[in-house]
């Protein structure tokens, strides 16, 4: 199940947008956003996000901004580059902006696949 670490108004005001006609696209980078995040975050750290009942565990701000990055990301660059085969260097390890891993990597247990 994949969990939404934010919202769709919370998305588009990140965007700086005020209409409409991006929705669909913006919520499925919401939700490719959050999975990936999701990945990153192992359940190994002991932390559980519940962002539909934020009573239990409230997202935190670091999560958000992650998945917010990410949902940037994903809108200002949505075709491939395709005459660079090199990572750029503001990407890390597993290919996510070095930003959003450092905001991520407290919640991490790293795992051995």
């Amino acid at each position: 199940m994949i969990l939404e670490y934010v919202t769709l108004d919370e998305a588009k005001r990140h965007l700086a947008m005020d209409h409409n006609e991006d929705d669909n696209l913006i919520q499925i980078y919401i939700n490719a956003a959050s999975n990936a995040v999701q990945n990153y975050i192992t359940r190994s750290t002991g932390i559980e996000l519940h962002p539909e009942h934020p009573d239990v565990m409230p997202v935190p701000a670091a999560v958000k901004q992650a998945t917010l990055l990410l949902i940037g990301d994903f809108y200002k660059n949505r075709e491939p580059k395709t005459d660079d085969p090199v990572v750029g260097v503001e990407y890390g390890f597993g290919h996510l902006p070095r930003s959003v891993i450092a905001l991520l990597y407290p919640y991490r247990t790293p795992v051995l696949r």
